[in-house]
C-alpha cells in the first residue's frame, strides 16, 4: 500500500485502522470485524490485489521465462512445463507471505495445460491437453 498507493493511506487508516462493529439488518449486534477487506468496499478488489501484485512481480523476477497473467485471484502461468511447475512452487511460498494459499487442485480447477500428452510432469494438479480456460476464456477445445 505504501509503495503503490501512498495517497490512499489516510482513507485506508480511517476505514481499516480500528475494528468495526457488525450489525444485522434489524440492528442486532453480530460481532466485530478486525481484519480483511470489508464486503461492499468499492476499493476492496484493489486492496486485495495490491499485495498480490507485489508477489506476482517477485514471481516474474524469479522465473523470467514464465508469463504471468492475473485478474484478481485468477492467476495463469504460461511457459515451458517444468519451469511453470517450478513457478507454481514459488508462488505457493510467495502467497503465504501475504496470508494466502494456493491449493494443488481445488476441485480440479487448477490445471496444467500441456500440449504434449507424453510429457512426464510430476504434480498433484490436473494435467489436460485438449483445452483450458484462462481468465474466463476457453483456449483449445472446449474446457
Amino acid at each position: 500500500m505504501v509503495k503503490l498507493l501512498p495517497g490512499w493511506l489516510p482513507s485506508f487508516d480511517y476505514e481499516y485502522g480500528t475494528p468495526t462493529n457488525l450489525y444485522l439488518a434489524d440492528g442486532t449486534f453480530a460481532g466485530i470485524c478486525e481484519r480483511g477487506i470489508r464486503t461492499g468496499d468499492v476499493k476492496g478488489p484493489a486492496l486485495f490485489c495490491l499485495p498480490l501484485h507485489l508477489q506476482l512481480q517477485a514471481l516474474k523476477e524469479l522465473h523470467p521465462s514464465v508469463d504471468v497473467l492475473a485478474i484478481l485471484d485468477d492467476i495463469t502461468l504460461h511457459g515451458e512445463a517444468n519451469e511453470v511447475l517450478r513457478a507454481v512452487d514459488s508462488i505457493k511460498v510467495l502467497l503465504t507471505d501475504i496470508g494466502c494459499t494456493l491449493h494443488d487442485d481445488r476441485g480440479g480447477k487448477n490445471k496444467i495445460f500441456c500440449m504434449d500428452p507424453l510429457a512426464n510432469l510430476e504434480t498433484n494438479m490436473t494435467i489436460v491437453s485438449d483445452g483450458i480456460e484462462v481468465v474466463g476464456c476457453p483456449i483449445g477445445k472446449k474446457s
